[in-house]
């Protein structure tokens, strides 16, 4: 795997932690659409450096 692949695993993993993070703020404590938001921004970021990552490996 290659430097760029490996970072960008890494940064996937990252950011799927922060949404899980996120939806468990809105989920247990605050009913608030600003942290529902915000848990979908950073699955967005997830999905984004994983698909960057496939790509990466196919290089």
């Amino acid at each position: 795997m290659n430097g760029n692949a490996q970072y960008y695993k890494d940064s996937a993993k990252w950011w799927l932690q922060r949404a899980r993070l996120w939806w468990q703020v809105y989920r247990n404590l605050f009913q608030d659409q600003e942290y529902l938001e915000a848990s979908r921004r950073c699955m967005d970021n997830a999905k984004r450096h994983y698909q960057w990552y496939q790509e990466a490996l196919g290089q």
